[in-house]
C-alpha cells in the first residue's frame, strides 16, 4: 500500500497539533526534576502496577459506555468513537481552564454532528455523575475508616 503525502490543511494541521502538544508537555513537565524522577521510580512496588493498568483501563471502558448512553438521544455513537474523543478531551485537560472538556464537545460536533450544546449538556450530567460517586466514596471512606482521619498526638 503506498502512502499519499500529506495535503495542505492535513499538514497544517498536523503542524498546529505536534506544537500545541509540545507546548502542553512543556506546560506540565517543565519544572520536573529528573533526580526526583528517577529516585520516585527506584522506589515504586511495581507490585500494584498491573492491577492499576487494568482498573484504569476498565474506568475508561465505562466512561465511554456512560458517555454513549448520555449521547444515545442525539446520535448514536460507538464506544470507540467515544472513547477516542473522551481519550482526547481528557489529553486537553492539562490546558488552563479544563479546555479539554470544551474541546470533547467541539469534536463530537465536528465528527458525529452533535450540536455542540448538547455535548456540553452531555459533559455537565457526567460531571454530575462523577460527583455523586465521588460523594458516595468520601461517605464510605469516612464511615468505615473514620479512624484514619484522627489527627489527636
Amino acid at each position: 500500500m503506498t502512502r499519499r503525502p500529506l495535503a495542505g490543511k492535513q499538514r497544517r494541521n498536523l503542524i498546529v497539533g505536534l506544537a500545541i502538544a509540545l507546548g502542553a508537555l512543556y506546560y506540565v513537565l517543565g519544572d520536573l526534576s529528573l533526580v526526583e524522577l528517577g529516585e520516585s521510580f527506584r522506589t515504586v512496588n511495581y507490585l500494584y502496577f498491573p492491577a492499576a493498568v487494568l482498573f484504569l483501563v476498565l474506568s475508561y471502558v465505562a466512561r465511554a459506555y456512560r458517555w454513549r448512553i448520555l449521547l444515545l438521544p442525539m446520535r448514536n455513537v460507538a464506544p470507540a468513537g467515544g472513547d477516542f474523543t473522551m481519550m482526547v478531551g481528557f489529553l486537553g485537560n492539562v490546558l488552563p481552564m479544563r479546555a479539554g472538556e470544551v474541546l470533547r464537545a467541539w469534536l463530537l460536533q465536528q465528527k458525529y454532528g452533535i450540536p455542540f450544546s448538547g455535548a456540553l449538556a452531555t459533559l455537565l450530567v457526567e460531571w454530575l455523575f462523577d460527583l455523586l460517586l465521588l460523594l458516595a466514596l468520601f461517605v464510605w471512606v469516612f464511615h468505615f475508616y473514620s479512624g484514619a482521619f484522627d489527627f489527636e498526638l
